[in-house]
């Protein structure tokens, strides 16, 4: 009986921590648009200027692509984002959402237009928005600090 009683509670402390630990680990992205996305993080806060464009488009496409009207895991944490946020110089994580196909075809030598959406997200707005992010921003969203802000379109 013992034995069965410490299995047991073997079984529902490591299905706890597994559904948990994924709400830490990963961030989900919804794009709710018609156009393929690009999306990055940059823990550069507040400097806007100097995120490595580079190194993030030009080899990791594939892993932050999110064609219109899907769903991708895009942003990954091994240690987890309670501990990424403890080691990043300020306490928000800007997520960058661009023109895909205006990236292809003219790299990082186009204009403004190409940034779609910015997102400058603490811990607790991640938490509260239960690590799901989109674009457009959801109605959930309206209170993350973003650019363009909620409700507006971004500049053509």
């Amino acid at each position: 009986m013992k034995v069965k009683n410490v299995l047991i509670l073997c079984a529902v402390i490591l299905l706890g921590t597994n559904c948990h630990d994924n709400l830490h680990h990963v961030i989900r992205f919804s794009n709710d648009s018609p156009k393929d996305i690009y999306v990055m993080d940059f823990s550069g806060y507040p400097d806007t200027t100097e995120f490595e464009r580079s190194r993030h488009f030009e080899g990791n496409a594939g892993l932050c692509s999110i064609s219109a009207y899907s769903v991708e895991k895009v942003l990954w944490q091994r240690s987890g984002f309670i501990s990424y946020y403890e080691r990043i110089p300020s306490d928000t994580l800007m997520i960058y959402v661009f023109d895909l196909e205006m990236l292809r075809s003219n790299g990082w030598n186009a204009n403004e237009t190409m940034l779609l959406q910015r997102y400058d997200l603490s811990l607790q707005d991640l938490q509260q928005l239960g690590y799901q992010l989109s674009y457009p921003p959801s109605r959930n969203m309206r209170y993350v600090k973003m650019y363009p802000l909620y409700g507006e379109e971004p500049d053509s």
